[in-house]
């Protein structure tokens, strides 16, 4: 649903927003801090405030290894060297990176830049327990809930396409 602010590979597109088509696939390329600027950039003058990027497990890693102005150890004493980026505080605000462990693993990764309060879940049908047929002393229930992705403005989040680490 993320049309107006992104990165795809050379040939690839992203989904017209309208929630019918997906993003075309373009060829694979490492995740650069170049490219990760250039859409929070497009987001921010787009007018969103992201303060969530998820990606895959292995994006995570790639992301912890940018280097631009970071500090990798701590005092002395502690004997501890940092090898994570839980925060990436770039030039338009501070975003928390969140791994996904179910997100796609082969092949070609998105990365998603998220404002959290633009998105929520609209339900169509609330949650309703229904009573089943009775066997002997068991009780049976089943759960109904009928729910959706509320994207309240497209123009507030970003994506990255086609990463291949």
């Amino acid at each position: 649903m993320i049309a107006s602010n992104g990165d795809a590979g050379t040939s690839g597109t992203l989904s017209t927003g309208s929630g019918t088509d997906l993003p075309g696939s373009g060829t694979d390329r490492d995740l650069t801090e170049a490219i990760l600027k250039t859409v929070i950039k497009e987001v921010y003058t787009s007018g969103g405030d992201m303060d969530m990027l998820v990606c895959p497990p292995s994006v995570k890693q790639v992301i912890s290894g940018f280097n631009a102005n970071t500090t990798r150890f701590g005092p002395a004493g502690d004997k501890t060297e940092y090898a994570a980026i839980d925060v990436y505080s770039s030039d338009f605000g501070d975003v928390n990176i969140m791994p996904n462990r179910v997100m796609a693993t082969t092949d070609a990764k998105d990365v998603f830049l998220i404002q959290r309060d633009m998105m929520a879940t609209a339900y169509l049908r609330d949650f309703e327990i229904q009573d089943l047929a009775k066997t002997g002393d068991s009780e049976k229930k089943q759960l109904l809930v009928e729910y959706t992705l509320e994207v309240r403005n497209e123009a507030a989040h970003g994506i990255i396409l086609d990463i291949n680490q």
